[in-house]
């Protein structure tokens, strides 16, 4: 919320409250702005909504679909009962932009910098570093080597879960922002891409993708029908023929392995198992994602381990397995080792196993010596100046918002890089986040501060229709669904940091990212001008402010005067009538040895403005008592004679204490009001 303090504000500048940052933005890895695209959706803005998710993503079509949404698990919302469904309202919005052709102005980036800055990679770390370089003035190459851009968005992620053509519009926004594409284009010495090997560009930034798997360690992998999660995804997303069998055992717990699975029994397989060698409530895929791959008929094969895979004439017939064991001993990853336990085997009847038991992310594409670099931790630079990396092989398949964040970064400090600025900067302060405790979101719930409300849940594709075909499985959000969802939002931040104002200010003066600091500035003199001092009016019992109603401050009047103020700018007794007659007293605390000896030359005037609003807005009669009147500026004379003609009575005398039962008193001291 957006207003000035009060009218009378000093200084008289407008202010945004502000608690903190909500949760959700805490702990989204590229911080978007999810309280602030859900408040316009909650009105009904979704041309807005989008613009604000876009300045932070640039694939809210993916991360509407495949997001793990680590946004949801802070919301302060499951504390009440469910948390806000993020995701899914990402996607809705995304979605009803598109298909109600809602204007979505994407005019290409000026160029601005001469320089120019050469991409190898099109996942969403590179696509990202390159939208957010050519916003800077850049000229940007990405470089492919497949022949269709998005990397693991579009080799790794099943068409039923991120259809191509859904991905492909993200990417042709960035593109048509200025950013060049070249397909087909592998990089094996990134060296030759910089102006100071003889290439183009002044940095190169090595976008690095998911292209190694690791082996089960099992005799029998090297027979026919073995295969790679990541080989299989690849081939099947790029339309290319798989051959697998009728019977598919997939060896893996995350959400690859769920791929895997699950696009096996819409390329034909008869039967489908996941085999995983720790219980269900360890295994790293997401429960709803295995509800799903259930429903459709994969089956899990839990606490189980793959310890052979058996073949004939070369070809896989089978998979021994035995029940799992957990020992005492701790692995890297802080878990009990598993081990098979002796005396357990049993064979699974299989013609095709798909091991999906971890990725590695690397740079195995290029040429040695090249395939080693690794990015600073901080600035991502790599040992070559002018190429920039990511920070070494990270496991697993990764998250596309980690990898938009990891853009970001690289973004930054490739720019840093190329004005010459220092790489490395200062972190920037934390900012404050209003993360709430149970007790807290229970004690709001019996104030009636926050009602429950069920969370919406997306449609699904019935399973008759999505077993055999890759259609799409989650279905949008309607606008029903979509609006009443937004309004379960709880704008645990107060300011939900919808941007309208960052968008309004022509200036740039609004920096929501602002933190308090302490400077030191040299100046010549200082001036001292601290604004007023509120008298206490009940140092002065005997006209009853705070004890006789219809005794206000005029501080407390000109507030009821205002369209903002708590009855709509009309002036009310407090039995909600207009008073009928008006009392100003001048001078209340003020040329009086006991309270303030001094004159401060401004409450005739000021008094004589409330008289004449009070005149304007409830014709009741109106007296000034006052001692003697003050009209010391241009033009306050003709106002002093204009509000006697306007009918306000002046009665001059040594002091003023009246208590008429029906009546409004009103005092005024050092341009404010006293009682």
């Amino acid at each position: 919320m957006i207003y000035r303090p009060f009218p009378q504000a000093v200084p008289n500048a407008f202010v945004i409250d502000k608690v903190g940052i909500a949760p959700c933005q805490d702990g989204c890895p590229a911080g978007q702005h999810a309280q602030g695209y859900i408040s316009h959706i909650r009105e009904g803005h979704f041309e807005e909504a989008l613009r604000i998710i876009r300045e932070d993503n640039p694939f809210p079509s993916v991360c509407g679909r495949t997001c793990h949404h680590p946004c949801e698990g802070r919301c302060n919302r499951r504390l009440v009962d469910e948390p806000i469904s993020i995701m899914h309202l990402k996607r809705f919005v995304v979605d009803y932009v598109y298909a109600h052709g809602l204007p979505r102005p994407l005019e290409p980036a000026p160029r601005t910098r001469a320089e120019r800055v050469a991409v190898v990679g099109s996942g969403p770390a590179g696509l990202t570093a390159a939208q957010d370089l050519v916003k800077k003035g850049y000229g940007v190459t990405v470089f492919e080597a497949l022949p269709v851009a998005g990397g693991m968005m579009r080799t790794g992620i099943p068409e039923h879960r991120l259809p191509k053509g859904i991905l492909q519009r993200d990417i042709d926004d960035i593109l048509a922002l200025g950013v060049e594409l070249r397909l087909n284009n592998p990089v094996r010495d990134p060296t030759r891409l910089l102006k100071s090997r003889g290439g183009e560009y002044d940095a190169v930034y090595l976008a690095t993708g998911v292209s190694r798997q690791t082996s089960l360690g099992i005799p029998g992998e090297d027979l026919e029908g073995v295969l790679s999660a990541i080989a299989f995804l690849r081939q099947a997303n790029l339309g290319r023929r798989v051959n697998i069998g009728k019977k598919v055992a997939v060896v893996g717990g995350g959400i690859t392995a769920v791929d895997a699975a699950t696009t096996a029994l819409r390329l034909g397989a008869e039967e489908v198992s996941l085999v995983y060698r720790r219980s269900r409530g360890e295994i790293p895929a997401y429960p709803w994602e295995l509800e799903e791959a259930e429903a459709e008929g994969v089956k899990l094969v839990l606490n189980t381990v793959a310890t052979r895979i058996l073949g004939e004439n070369g070809k896989v017939v089978g998979m021994e397995c035995a029940r799992s064991q957990q020992l005492s001993r701790i692995d890297e990853t802080g878990k009990r080792v598993v081990v098979p336990e002796t005396g357990t085997e049993f064979v699974m009847e299989v013609d095709t196993v798909i091991r999906a038991i971890g990725q590695f992310s690397d740079l195995t594409f290029l040429d040695p010596p090249f395939d080693r670099l690794i990015g600073d931790e901080e600035t991502l630079a790599t040992e070559i100046e002018g190429i920039f990396a990511g920070r070494g092989v990270i496991p697993g398949a990764g998250f596309v918002i980690e990898a938009v964040a990891l853009g970001h970064e690289v973004a930054t400090s490739i720019d840093r890089y190329l004005r010459g600025e220092p790489l490395r900067q200062p972190p920037p302060p934390k900012r404050p986040v209003e993360k709430w405790d149970k007790e807290e979101a229970e004690a709001k719930v019996r104030l009636g501060v926050i009602k429950r409300a069920p969370r919406q849940e997306p449609a699904r594709l019935p399973l008759e229709q999505r077993v055999r075909t890759f259609k799409e499985t989650i279905l949008p959000f309607t606008e029903e669904q979509a609006i009443a969802e937004a309004n379960r939002c709880l704008d645990c931040g107060i300011c939900s940091e919808c941007h309208r104002c960052v968008w309004a200010c022509e200036k740039g003066a609004i920096d929501h990212n602002m933190q308090e600091r302490l400077e030191e500035i040299e100046v010549g003199a200082i001036i001292l001008a601290t604004g007023f001092e509120l008298y206490d009016a009940r140092k002065m019992p005997q006209y009853g402010y705070g004890r006789l109603d219809n005794v206000y401050t005029a501080l407390e009047v000109e507030r009821l005067t205002n369209a903002a103020g708590p009855t709509a700018g009309e002036i009310l007794l407090k039995d909600g009538r207009r008073p009928q007659s008006v009392a100003i007293l001048h001078c209340i605390g003020s040329r009086d040895r006991q309270h303030n000896a001094y004159c401060s030359r401004v409450c005739c005037m000021y008094s004589m403005k409330l008289a004449h609003l009070i005149r304007e807005k409830t014709h009741a009669q109106v007296y000034e008592f006052y001692f003697d009147i003050t009209a010391f500026g241009k033009g306050y004379t003709e106002f002093y004679d204009r509000v006697q003609e306007e009918g306000v009575i002046f009665m001059r005398q040594g002091g003023a204490g009246g208590r008429a039962g029906g009546r409004t008193a009103v005092g005024a001291r050092r341009g404010h009001a006293v009682g």
